[in-house]
């Protein structure tokens, strides 16, 4: 039965935001029905219900951000600040936004390949609690959810850090181990080929079971612990500094450069990000490049006016808010070390390349802001961007 703190009528006065008045445990609740879709755009990406490192009040996204750039998470990821990054790719896979699909003969619209079973271990959590202290107040439970909702949150973190670990490590892929019927899907060195691979696992997993919950994890700490975690080694690192155009650079900042002298900085990035579709994120470049060339002028054209709203551009080119804020938004943190939407980087590259706008930086005093961000995050999203 779903809790909420507000009345049939009311909800549907408030058509914006129909769930505004529901509790946490309501909202996850939710999240198991035919409402999920309202319900996640009010869990994520209205309500800000979590914190880090003494910042309260974060929505979903933000959190994300905040422990990319934290110590912890480089901890994680054994230095490898690519990890974090990939880890929160991840994680909006496994909470992102609900798709609404309609199976055939079906009454009802069913939301598809949506983690359901994430929220309801969850929820499970919070009913606990709430059953282990009866006399709670309202507001008592609605903190308790917040903590158990964040607790959980940054679990998952965990565990999205070690997976993209393996996605970004060229020594080892994917194997999908067959088992009656299901599959359990782990991580193996190259080196191991096929049937060997099916050999190794029969001869040192005891008592494999698909359906069992936290199988695939427990097989793959079997697999790091006895055959170890192989790493690509780099002939060579590139050196430290901004990279100023030369002769053996990219085709692509030749053109980049002749766009900037005769269509201007915003045009050229524009055309740019729209020719480089197949580098962007996974959501971004779902839209195609004529409607990331415009999202991009959107997003400056915006900027000029004083008028940029990230809950207004993603409704109008259809992506979700954390997608959004990824691609261009304006709230990061900076001094944390994280670095800044894909945009922004594309944007601190581009200049740092253009001695005429090296010297506007100069003298509007950001120019030091400016090279740490491009000396710290070498590769922006364009042509010698890589993929996540």
């Amino acid at each position: 039965m779903h809790e909420s703190g507000t009345q049939t009528g009311t909800r549907a006065g408030a058509a914006e935001r129909p769930y505004q008045e529901d509790t946490l445990p309501g909202l996850l609740d939710y999240l198991e029905h035919d409402d999920a879709e309202e319900a996640w755009d009010e869990l994520f990406n209205e309500r800000s219900p979590f914190g880090w490192n003494g910042r309260l009040g974060l929505r979903f996204t933000e959190l994300l951000y905040a422990i990319r750039g934290s110590a912890w998470a480089l901890r994680l990821a054994n230095g490898n600040p690519a990890v974090p990054d990939a880890a929160i790719d991840i994680m909006l896979e496994r909470f992102g936004r609900p798709t609404r699909s309609t199976r055939q003969g079906a009454d009802k619209p069913s939301f598809k390949a949506y983690p359901n079973r994430r929220f309801r271990t969850i929820l499970k959590r919070v009913r606990r609690w709430e059953a282990e202290h009866r006399d709670a107040n309202p507001l008592e439970k609605e903190l308790a959810a917040a903590e158990i909702l964040q607790r959980c949150v940054v679990g998952h973190f965990k565990y999205a850090c070690r997976e993209a670990s393996r996605r970004l490590n060229g020594a080892r892929s994917r194997y999908a181990w067959r088992l009656n019927g299901k599959a359990i899907v782990v991580w193996m060195p190259v080196s191991k080929r096929g049937s060997e691979r099916r050999t190794w696992l029969e001869c040192n997993i005891e008592t494999p079971d698909p359906s069992r919950p936290g199988e695939a994890q427990r097989v793959q700490t079997v697999i790091d612990e006895r055959l170890g975690i192989p790493a690509e080694i780099s002939l060579g690192d590139q050196a430290d500094g901004i990279p100023t155009p030369h002769a053996s650079d990219s085709p692509l900042w030749s053109v980049i450069q002749r766009e900037i002298e005769t269509c201007g900085l915003v045009v050229a990035i524009a055309n740019e990000k729209a020719k480089c579709a197949a580098k962007q994120r996974k959501a971004i470049r779902a839209l195609g490049p004529s409607a990331i060339r415009d999202l991009v002028l959107a997003v400056f054209d915006a900027m000029a006016k004083g008028s940029f709203e990230e809950k207004r551009l993603a409704a109008r080119f259809c992506v979700s808010r954390a997608t959004l804020s990824r691609f261009c938004g304006s709230r990061w943190d900076a001094e944390s070390g994280a670095p800044p939407p894909d945009l922004w980087l594309n944007l601190s590259h581009l200049v740092a390349r253009q001695p005429v706008f090296v010297e506007l930086a100069k003298s509007a005093g950001v120019w030091p802001h400016l090279r740490r961000t491009v000396q710290g995050f070498p590769n922006p999203r364009l042509g010698s961007a890589q993929h996540d």
